[in-house]
């Protein structure tokens, strides 16, 4: 759904014709979009300590849980948090001082429940400075090698 927390947005989705589309009823054809509440607003984003370091500066990478829970601490789908403020859930290591590198995060559910759809990912531009994590603009890191942010999937 489109919405933050207490408002109202639009959810889309692909509804294709399974055979040739002259065999499908288009009367009968569901709706690709429809209205949807935003999830809410007491939902919020909590994490785990981070793991141990898994190897030096630009291969290092510190993982942690990130979970979306109601006010009262229950566990809930990611959905039901703002995706905008989901706190990052791999991070770099290795070294007090590491250069911007690319740094991915974990890939996010497909978006379909049945068949072809798409995954998505943050790729950050991320460093150590004085052992303190830092992000760094796009334009810092190397272009070429920017690892894929979305992916099909089924």
């Amino acid at each position: 759904c489109s919405a933050r927390c207490g408002s109202r947005g639009v959810r889309t989705r692909e509804v294709r014709c399974s055979m040739e589309m002259s065999l499908c009823n288009k009367s009968s054809q569901p709706k690709e979009s429809q209205e949807c509440e935003g999830p809410p607003c007491d939902r919020r984003w909590t994490v785990s300590d981070w793991g141990p370091c898994s190897g030096v500066c630009g291969e290092g990478r510190m993982v942690r849980a990130v979970t979306c829970r109601s006010s009262g601490g229950v566990v809930m789908s990611e959905e039901q948090c703002d995706q905008s403020l989901r706190p990052l859930a791999i991070h770099p290591c290795g070294d007090r001082n590491c250069a911007a590198h690319w740094v991915e995060q974990e890939w996010q559910q497909c978006s379909a429940t049945c068949g072809r759809g798409v995954r998505w990912r943050q790729v950050v531009c991320a460093g150590l400075e004085d052992g303190v994590f830092k992000e760094f603009p796009d334009s810092s890191c190397d272009q070429i090698n920017k690892p894929e942010t979305s992916s099909s999937c089924f």
